[in-house]
């Protein structure tokens, strides 16, 4: 009786005890739960690449600037804006996380006091630290396979480039 009494309280606890990882952030190392069921996104880089690996979002800001994003963000709510979140609607979603950067990174520190935020700026090396953000969220939400296979058709794609425009004289990546 008593171990099925424990064995219960083992189930019941998992949910307490759920995975965490180590991320590389803006901030530096952070630790974040793994596979977060509600997510708010204030950064368009982020929203692209979780949509690219094949996930959805339950907030977005408005307006999203870019329009080749607007499928990825249908019929998540309205957070804010990338400068002025709804810190309420924040709060009544009550995401497992939260995902902010560039222009949204100073929203960090009040975003961190209502649900799990990380900052995910990308501010100086663009294509290395997007796929080692791409690389992040493919282990945060267990679609590790998932980031390795964009990985590998992104730097195709930029050997194909770099091949393309060897001898041309400099390149600029927009």
């Amino acid at each position: 009786m008593l171990k099925n009494v424990v064995a219960l309280l083992a189930c019941l606890a998992t949910p307490v005890f759920a995975e965490t990882v180590t991320v590389d952030t803006y901030a530096g190392e952070v630790e974040v739960q793994t596979r977060p069921e509600t997510v708010a996104v204030f950064d368009i880089a982020a929203l692209d690449t979780l949509d690219a690996l094949g996930l959805s979002v339950d907030g977005v800001v408005a307006p999203l600037f870019v329009p080749y994003v607007a499928d990825a963000a249908a019929g998540a709510d309205n957070v804010g804006s990338l400068f002025e979140p709804d810190f309420e609607a924040v709060a009544a979603m009550a995401p497992d996380l939260v995902i902010a950067g560039g222009r949204s990174s100073r929203q960090v520190p009040t975003l961190s006091g209502i649900a799990p935020t990380i900052d995910m700026t990308i501010w100086e090396d663009t294509v290395g630290q997007g796929l080692a953000r791409l690389k992040a969220y493919g282990v945060i939400f267990g679609k590790e396979a998932e980031a390795e296979a964009l990985r590998a058709e992104f730097a195709d794609k930029l050997a194909v480039t770099k091949a393309a425009v060897a001898d041309q004289g400099g390149t600029l990546i927009v």
